[in-house]
C-alpha cells in the first residue's frame, strides 16, 4: 500500500517549503525566548537563575546587575534556607513610561514604584536609575528587594501558602540591606509614640497612605532585625520554614519561640521603646545614639554620592561609545 504523502515530486515540494521557511525567517526575523513585548532592539543575558531582558544603550546597567545577581540569589536562599530553583525574567525598563507599559496587570504600581515582581509570570521589572536620577536608586538593592519576594513566592506557590505580607516585605529590605535612617527614625517615632501597626493588619496588604506604609514597612524590617539579633539565622529558618508548611503565624511563634504571637509583639514592643527610649537624649548615651545617627546618614549620602557617580561614568562612557559607532 502506497502512503498517499509520497509522490515522485516530493523531493521538490519539500525543497519549496524550505525555503519559503527561510524566507519567511530571513523577512521576519525572531529571537528565540523574547517575549512579543518588548522592542526588536533590546538584547539579553541569561545565568543559571535569571535572564535579563535591557535595552541595547544600557549594557553597563546589565552588566552590572548581572555580576551581583547570583551572589545575591545564593545569599538569599542561604537565610532563607529553601531553594526554589527556578529561573525569573527581568525586564529593565529605560523610563517611567516604560516601566508602566510593561507591567502586565491592569493596576500598575505606585508612582513611587523602582522594583516590582510579579508572581504568576516570575517576572521583575525595573526602572533604571536614569529615569529617577533625583534619588539615584541602588539597582543592586532594588534587585535583591525583587529578588526575595521570587524566592519566597517560589518555595510557597505549590503548597497553596500565602506567606505574611510583615515577612516578604521585612524579609526583601533585610535583604537588600535597605534598613536605613529613614525607617530607622520612623521606628524610632513608633516606638516612643507607642504607636505601632498590629502584625494581624499588615499580614496581608500594607496601608495605602504612605506615612503609614513606611510604618509598616519599618516595623517589618525591624521584626526580622529584632528576630535575628535576639535569637539567630537558625530561629528566622524555623519561622520561615513552618510558615511555609502552612502553619499559621500563631502556631508557628509558639513553635518555634516558645511564646503566643501577642506575647512575642508584646516583647518586640518593649524591646524597642527601650531602645528609643527618650532617656538617652537627656543623658550621655544621647551622644552615642546621635553619632550613630550622624554615622547612618553619613554612609547612606555616600552610597548615593557613589551611585551617582557611577551613573554619569556610564553616561560618558556611551556617549564614547556611540561616537565610534
Amino acid at each position: 500500500m502506497k502512503c498517499p504523502f509520497r509522490t515522485e515530486h516530493s523531493p521538490f515540494l519539500i525543497l519549496t517549503i524550505l525555503f519559503t521557511i527561510l524566507g519567511y525567517l530571513l523577512i521576519n526575523p525572531c529571537k528565540s525566548g523574547f517575549p512579543d513585548i518588548l522592542p526588536k532592539d533590546w538584547q539579553k543575558q541569561s545565568t543559571r537563575h535569571f535572564t535579563l531582558f535591557y535595552p541595547r544603550d544600557d549594557h553597563r546597567l546589565a552588566d552590572y546587575i548581572m555580576e551581583r545577581a547570583e551572589e545575591d540569589y545564593q545569599r538569599i536562599v542561604k537565610d532563607i534556607g529553601i531553594d526554589p530553583k527556578l529561573k525569573a525574567n527581568v525586564y529593565l525598563a529605560p523610563d517611567r513610561e516604560s516601566y508602566e507599559a510593561l507591567q502586565p496587570s491592569k493596576e500598575k504600581t505606585h508612582e513611587w514604584s523602582i522594583g516590582v515582581f510579579y508572581p504568576q509570570e516570575n517576572l521583575i521589572i525595573l526602572l533604571s536609575p536614569k529615569a529617577a536620577k533625583s534619588s539615584h536608586p541602588d539597582l543592586q538593592q532594588i534587585m535583591a528587594h525583587e529578588l526575595t519576594h521570587f524566592i519566597l513566592f517560589n518555595v510557597t506557590k505549590d503548597r497553596g501558602v500565602d506567606l505574611p505580607l510583615w515577612l516578604h516585605e521585612g524579609l526583601a529590605m533585610y535583604e537588600a540591606r535597605q534598613w536605613n535612617w529613614h525607617f530607622r527614625i520612623i521606628m524610632a517615632q513608633t516606638a516612643l509614640t507607642r504607636s505601632f501597626l498590629p502584625l494581624s493588619s499588615i499580614k496581608t496588604d500594607f496601608p495605602i497612605e504612605r506615612r503609614l506604609a513606611d510604618r509598616a514597612y519599618a516595623q517589618s524590617i525591624s521584626l526580622i532585625a529584632y528576630i535575628l539579633n535576639r535569637y539567630g539565622i537558625d530561629y528566622l529558618n524555623r519561622m520561615i520554614g513552618e510558615l511555609v508548611a502552612g502553619q499559621p503565624p500563631a502556631k508557628t511563634f509558639y513553635n518555634v519561640f516558645g511564646i503566643s504571637l501577642t506575647e512575642f509583639e508584646r516583647n518586640w514592643h518593649i524591646y524597642l521603646r527601650r531602645r528609643y527610649n527618650w532617656v538617652p537624649f537627656l543623658t550621655s548615651g544621647f551622644s552615642i545614639w546621635f553619632l550613630i545617627s550622624i554615622l547612618a546618614f553619613g554612609i547612606y549620602t555616600y552610597k548615593r554620592r557613589q551611585s551617582q557617580k557611577r551613573m554619569e561614568l556610564w553616561d560618558i562612557e556611551e556617549q564614547m561609545d556611540s561616537l565610534f559607532k
